[in-house]
């Protein structure tokens, strides 16, 4: 259809550049004025190149409309192979949106299922924990240890044989006992000891306040002064040892521990006092 267009087109340009070429057979012959009208004069060479000019020009026309024609219907080709690929995508599109839209409800319905099974794991986690509360209330408590001097008399034995960590380890089971209060700042006291023979000083220290603080009416109690004092005169604390030290005497120490306490003030101050005999 575009071919026969385009052939049309060139002869009708053809005829309309013939025009001028009519046939004299027409001219009617009878009229004088008319004969001499259609008479024919050979064209000069200036009319002769116009109509060569002219030629060349629809002949060029005519070859960049066969062009045209030719490119046009590529263009037609390329644009079915276009639309054909355009329905492609949007037949792909449509199923990839239906696919999508299933997933979406697919999901929904399963957010929905854990939402139900979350409500109902609340409810059965709140039920086991009332359940553990009730269980835990009615359980019977731990009894408390009952003291035994097993470990304390042991704690004793390691203690003078010079096995001072077995001694604070049986030492510290009978503390956790629950053991009588007469014997508790005992307990202390071997502590203190095992702890100062380790050279463990702090530890010492703490055990000997304990005794100070809780027990001072026990007769560990001026005892605990005398080791603070020499712990902290070893510790280069000769100032905090003297003050212990008199702390201890102004409470009436018996006559065997004020004699201790007067060697080791004469020591630590370097000048000689009356020591009772």
């Amino acid at each position: 259809m575009k071919h026969y267009f385009t052939i049309s087109l060139l002869g009708g340009l053809i005829i309309s550049s013939s025009a001028c070429f009519t046939s004299t057979q027409a001219v009617d012959v009878t009229d004088p004025d008319s004969v001499e009208m259609y008479v024919w004069t050979p064209p000069d060479e200036h009319d002769l190149s116009l109509r060569k000019t002219r030629q060349e020009m629809l002949d060029s026309i005519s070859r960049d409309v066969e062009i045209l024609s030719l490119k046009h219907q590529g263009v037609d080709q390329q644009t079915q192979v276009f639309g054909s690929k355009v329905k492609q995508v949007e037949t792909d599109t449509e199923t990839f949106e239906a696919d999508f839209q299933a997933r979406i409800q697919f999901h929904k319905k399963q957010q929905e299922q854990l939402k139900q099974e979350l409500a109902k794991l609340n409810i059965d986690q709140k039920f086991l924990k009332s359940k553990f509360i009730s269980l835990t209330a009615i359980e019977p408590q731990p009894r408390p240890k009952i003291f035994s001097r097993k470990d304390y008399t042991a704690a004793i034995k390691y203690l003078k044989n010079g096995q001072y960590k077995r001694s604070m380890h049986k030492f510290n089971l009978a503390l956790q006992s629950n053991p009588p209060r007469d014997i508790k700042d005992n307990i202390h006291f071997g502590l203190s000891t095992a702890f100062y023979k380790l050279r463990k000083y702090s530890e010492a220290i703490e055990q000997l306040n304990t005794i100070r603080k809780y027990y001072p009416k026990s007769e560990k109690w001026h005892m605990s002064h005398v080791m603070l004092g020499m712990i902290h005169n070893q510790k280069g604390e000769k100032s905090r040892a003297i003050f212990i030290l008199n702390d201890a005497l102004k409470k009436n120490p018996p006559q065997n521990i004020r004699k201790i306490i007067d060697l080791m003030l004469n020591k630590i101050q370097g000048e000689p006092r009356n020591v009772t005999s």
